[in-house]
């Protein structure tokens, strides 16, 4: 198997995230929060930090939820620790190859088709983001968005079925990334699976999941439609390049 950490291998055999000493833990927690989800908000705040109390033996989850904290954190910790000032990059990448293992046993979340397994592929598309062999990015966010597409994220929400606006945001951002908080206790803030998307497939010159035009809901311009209110950056719609430029 590749191994970004091939030379610390045997000393992170068999890592576990609960072996990790409690404050360095929480420096690398505290670290993803404060620099990594601003960039790919895909978890309320208060949730990852549910989560880790959870995880440590400190807080409480509904039992539906119990499997949550043994993905995420480990995962979490596994991102973060890339960006350690650490001149020594394979112990750190042994250590995240370590942590990502760790999460991988305790995907059972992935088998089904919801919400918090939408956020669970957003971190293992974050991980490959940092360590390119711990995942396939094109398929992954090619899952991500076909399981959105399955759960109706990528169309405007029937007023007659969601009455609730809180609602209506929520399934919105999970594909355009809004940067307006969401107010329902049950969203999930901002999972970018429109973004990267986009962005894995054109770094990799591959096709996106889902054009644009079967996508209904509207991205964030200022509160539009970027199909209908291109004015909204100074600019007129064009398909004359040299009209553009």
């Amino acid at each position: 198997t590749r191994s970004a950490g091939r030379a610390y291998a045997s000393q992170f055999s068999h890592f576990k995230a609960t072996k990790i000493p409690i404050h360095v833990a929480r420096r690398l927690f505290k670290n993803y929060k404060d620099e990594i989800l601003p960039r790919f908000p895909c978890f309320m705040e208060e949730d990852l930090d549910n989560y880790f109390e959870s995880f440590y033996g400190h807080g409480t989850l509904g039992q539906q939820q119990t499997t949550m904290p043994s993905f995420i954190v480990p995962m979490i910790l596994a991102i973060s620790s890339l960006t350690s000032n650490s001149h020594d990059f394979p112990k750190v990448a042994a250590l995240s190859e370590s942590l990502h293992a760790d999460a991988l046993d305790n995907a059972q979340l992935l088998k089904t088709s919801s919400v918090a397994s939408l956020q669970c592929l957003v971190l293992l598309i974050q991980l490959g983001l940092l360590l390119p062999h711990t995942a396939n990015c094109w398929f992954i966010t090619g899952e991500a968005m076909r399981m959105a597409v399955g759960l109706g994220l990528h169309q405007e929400p029937d007023p007659a079925i969601i009455p609730d606006p809180a609602h209506a945001e929520y399934e919105g951002d999970l594909l355009d990334g809004s940067t307006s908080y969401p107010t329902h206790p049950f969203q999930v803030d901002h999972v970018q699976i429109y973004q990267l998307d986009r962005i894995v497939g054109i770094a990799a010159g591959c096709p996106v999941a889902l054009s644009d035009a079967h996508i209904s809901v509207h991205l964030p311009y200022n509160g539009g439609d970027p199909h209908t209110t291109p004015e909204w950056f100074g600019l007129q719609r064009s398909h004359d390049f040299r009209e553009a430029q």
